[in-house]
């Protein structure tokens, strides 16, 4: 399913060990997305479905509906009310690449105004250290 990009947009990839299986439950599942990026999680990871993101360090709440999801190959967010007030779309997507899975991670949504680049900035570097905790 092709869906359109809004603004800035940070592109991310990175190998690991594991399973497409794996990864893509690791976005897609409550328990395991906790294990690594949000303090809590509720709902489920399927497409048509809200999920809701706890970040209780910061008392932040995120409801993330999901606009496309598939096993161990796609996981994919959308909404209307991004980060600057625009449409921002997330998508996962999974891939094999001989033993290791290969995930790139397209997140935009952020607006191109230069008073607005501490929050793309932020962004980037949350992603990094996410991601970075994800592949751990």
């Amino acid at each position: 399913m092709t869906r359109k990009h809004h603004g800035r947009k940070i592109e991310q990839t990175i190998r690991i060990k594991s399973t497409p299986e794996k990864v893509w439950k690791a976005w897609a599942d409550p328990q395991d997305i906790a294990n690594w990026f949000v303090d809590r999680a509720e709902g489920e990871g399927k497409a048509g479905q809200t999920m809701r993101w706890f970040f209780d360090t910061f008392g932040y709440v995120m409801d993330i509906p999901v606009v496309e999801s598939e096993p161990g190959r796609i996981f994919s967010v959308a909404g209307d009310d991004g980060p600057d007030g625009m449409p921002y779309l997330m998508e996962i997507t999974i891939s094999k690449d001989g033993g290791d899975v290969v995930m790139n991670l397209v997140n935009s949504g952020f607006s191109d105004d230069p008073k607005k680049r501490e929050t793309f900035e932020g962004t980037v570097s949350g992603w990094k250290s996410a991601l970075a905790t994800m592949k751990f």
